[in-house]
């Protein structure tokens, strides 16, 4: 995502969720909404960035263009996660993320998910399924980019826990 989007955006304060959050990350291409479909229950809610994109765009999956319909997404994904802390108890709450090392952390802590789900696969298999991915083709190179560059963070994050510890520190967020 862009640098150039405010981080109270990126990582909105938000309550507590009141149901169960299940949250799912990996990088593009690594089989999270798969996952998901296979997983979740029909009364279940989902919080996908890329699904509320095209629910806003009235585009097909990874049709909308990022730098029309990422702003309003962001803030309908926002406004989502702020709804979870008045769900019901039993509810269950997918989130998905395409996050890598501390950005993990921030939303692991901020959300204090029931469960935690890394698709992590290689990156030769996750770009290989973004090369199969019709819904994908006409975007390819930007979403084998953004492939790239979550495991281009993920590489620099593990430097980082290796060279400061596996505390919070090398997070740079606190467990509250």
């Amino acid at each position: 995502m862009s640098s150039s989007i405010d981080k109270s955006i990126l990582y909105p304060s938000i309550k507590k969720p009141s149901c169960r959050v299940m949250l799912i990350g990996g990088p593009p291409g690594s089989g999270k909404s798969y996952y998901i479909n296979k997983n979740k229950k029909q009364d279940d809610i989902v919080i996908d960035l890329d699904d509320i994109m095209s629910e806003l765009s009235g585009l097909p999956i990874y049709q909308a263009d990022k730098d029309t319909w990422l702003m309003p997404a962001l803030k309908e994904r926002n406004k989502r996660l702020s709804s979870l802390c008045n769900e019901n108890t039993n509810r269950v709450a997918w989130v998905i993320i395409c996050a890598s090392g501390t950005q993990w952390s921030w939303w692991r802590i901020t959300l204090k998910p029931k469960e935690t789900h890394s698709c992590w696969m290689p990156m030769d298999v996750c770009i290989n399924r973004i090369k199969a991915d019709q819904r994908r083709s006409h975007q390819v190179d930007k979403h084998i980019k953004a492939c790239v560059d979550w495991f281009d963070a993920e590489q620099r994050s593990i430097k980082n826990a290796v060279s400061y510890g596996n505390g919070r520190e090398w997070a740079g967020v606190e467990e509250k």
